[in-house]
């Protein structure tokens, strides 16, 4: 890092050069706290997007992709969370995502709900799976959950019913640590059969970066007291300097 490399080259200059005691403890200062900042641990960064829709987005015996951009961070993916609200009717959808009850219900085919993520690379993960693979298994009127996903959590999506909550997505999402984190992340939203909708009403994103990015920790990282204390230890140290010269200097006068 940059950093590294000024604390040496710091370090060099006040074993190498012989000048006024001034400078030499301020290069020192300077040399101990550009190497504080070398060892100071890269700092998460974490980026999140999100859209609402109205009309909102809706499938009915098939697939569709949203995306969302994520940019402004490091080199590689070390966690994600995501947060999706959804309508599964047996009736039409209405633009806000609430079920058409003018409409005759009926069964809203749960098991056919499919959600997944697409990195902005291409890999492709499950967070809930359709038949034959679903677990998944009410068959009531319709609702409008809001699913949030993250690999900390418990359980999974499934049940009798759909219920709001928190769930652990089929295919964890560590799958795309180590990718690139910036670019276009897509939803896809499935419904394997005809005549119960699904809509999606919205949805977020949160990406995580913990490799570091851009050149490292600046001086506004750091504690205030520290530049403080550089500042104060070269005056330290150079009032000590000439304190030993002048002593040295009458010594001789006097011999």
């Amino acid at each position: 890092m940059a950093w590294n490399r000024l604390g040496a080259m710091s370090n060099l200059l006040t074993s190498s050069i012989a000048g006024p005691p001034l400078l030499i403890a301020c290069l020192s200062a300077t040399g101990l706290f550009l190497n504080f900042l070398s060892i100071m641990p890269a700092q998460a960064l974490t980026v999140t997007n999100s859209a609402t829709f109205n009309p909102v987005l809706q499938v009915d015996g098939g697939y569709l992709d949203t995306g969302l951009a994520i940019s402004g961070l490091g080199t590689s993916v070390t966690s994600i969370s995501l947060s999706v609200s959804l309508t599964k009717c047996g009736a039409t959808i209405n633009a806000d995502g609430s079920c058409n009850v003018s409409s005759p219900p009926d069964f809203s085919f749960n098991e056919d709900i499919g959600l997944y993520l697409i990195s902005p690379g291409g890999t492709l993960s499950a967070m809930v799976l359709p038949y034959p693979r679903s677990s998944l298994s009410g068959q009531d009127g319709g609702a409008t959950v809001t699913w949030n996903f993250q690999d900390s959590f418990s359980s999974t999506v499934g049940g009798s019913a759909l219920v709001s909550g928190s769930y652990q997505p089929t295919d964890l999402f560590s799958g795309f640590n180590g990718q690139s984190p910036n670019g276009t992340w897509t939803l896809r939203y499935e419904d394997t059969t005809p005549f119960a909708p699904l809509s999606i009403n919205s949805w977020a994103i949160s990406v995580t970066d913990e490799t570091g990015s851009g050149p490292g920790p600046t001086p506004a990282d750091v504690p205030g007291p520290l530049p403080l204390f550089g500042v104060a230890a070269a005056f330290g140290w150079s009032r000590l300097l000439r304190k030993r010269i002048r002593a040295r200097r009458d010594l001789r006068s006097g011999s």
